[in-house]
């Protein structure tokens, strides 16, 4: 699961560097992503270490339910798009994908530490 923590957080992280790099502009929100990528990236890192393996990857599925409730806020933008100046239309559209990637992060994390469990439950039985 070390892998997939640290695969997640380099998406995000270079879903962030291309925000920046595309878009003309410059505003605190485009970090975001990256930011959230950042902290997931130091829980993956964590994780390789044998000791902290279980305290990193529940850190790192809580690192993305927190990402995902800050920036599923931005959805409600999306339906008055045309009310919105072209700042706010980005900071929308990059907190949904922030918001989505997360969610779909979290729903995976908690699939691959239930199959673990079971897989350790499994073993300890036999």
């Amino acid at each position: 699961m070390s892998k997939s923590i640290l695969f997640f957080a380099v998406i995000l992280f270079a879903f962030g560097i291309i925000v920046i790099m595309v878009l003309p502009d410059r505003n605190l929100f485009y970090l975001t992503p990256i930011f959230i990528g950042g902290l997931i990236m130091m829980a993956g890192l964590l994780s390789l270490n044998k000791d902290l393996y279980v305290f990193s990857k529940h850190a790192a599925t809580s690192i993305s339910l927190l990402g995902f409730i800050a920036t599923a806020g931005s959805w409600r933008s999306l339906f008055s798009w045309e009310s919105l100046d072209p700042v706010k239309q980005h900071v929308a559209v990059i907190h949904s994908i922030t918001a989505l990637l997360c969610i779909v992060f979290m729903v995976y994390s908690v699939h691959m530490l239930k199959k673990e469990r079971e897989m350790k439950e499994e073993k300890a039985g036999k």
